[in-house]
């Protein structure tokens, strides 16, 4: 069973200590390069969370078809890390918590996997907790959620264009009978 969190709050105070697998400090903002991104966040010493990543890795191009970035950040030593990166074969970009700072930061639970799904600017949008057999239906809500968001904005941006425009153009045509 998955758990669902809806957070929208700015990641100011808090973030994550993060790494890429070449030890360089990555933020959330950096992390997510201005795309929508979808973190899977897991411990690799877990069965479930290392099946989790490959599983993961494997959706990549149905998640990149949605236009959002995938991203996976793996909890523990970054040596073992590098490692099991290596042994799994990942291709999508991992980053490392040596800390476990993404618990204090971005996640409400102690619960891996994760995924959290993250605006342009680094702020969390949305978290499912849990894996196995509810991880592809958790990927699928997240990338759903994310379509409708985007949605939205495009039917809000539509709208408000067309309250900005048409009294423009209407004042512009009616513009020379005043000036008379």
């Amino acid at each position: 069973m998955a758990l669902t969190l809806l957070a929208t709050a700015p990641l100011c105070s808090a973030t994550p200590s993060l790494t890429d697998l070449w030890d360089a400090a990555v933020d959330l903002p950096r992390l997510c390069a201005g795309d929508t991104t979808l973190l899977l966040v897991c411990d690799p010493g877990l069965a479930t969370c290392r099946e989790g990543a490959v599983y993961f890795d494997s959706k990549a191009g149905m998640i990149r078809e949605q236009e959002v970035r995938p991203v996976i950040v793996l909890i523990g030593d970054p040596a073992g890390i590098r490692e099991t990166v290596l042994d799994l074969d990942i291709r999508i970009p991992v980053f490392i918590d040596q800390s476990e700072s993404v618990f204090r930061s971005i996640l409400a639970e102690r619960i891996l996997p994760a995924l959290v799904l993250m605006d342009p600017d680094g702020r969390v949008l949305e978290t499912i907790y849990g894996g196995g057999d509810s991880l592809d239906g958790n990927i699928k809500a997240l990338i759903e959620t994310e379509i409708e968001t985007q949605t939205e904005m495009q039917e809000e941006g539509g709208f408000s264009w067309w309250l900005v425009v048409v009294p423009v153009v209407a004042a512009l045509a009616i513009l020379p009978f005043v000036i008379d």
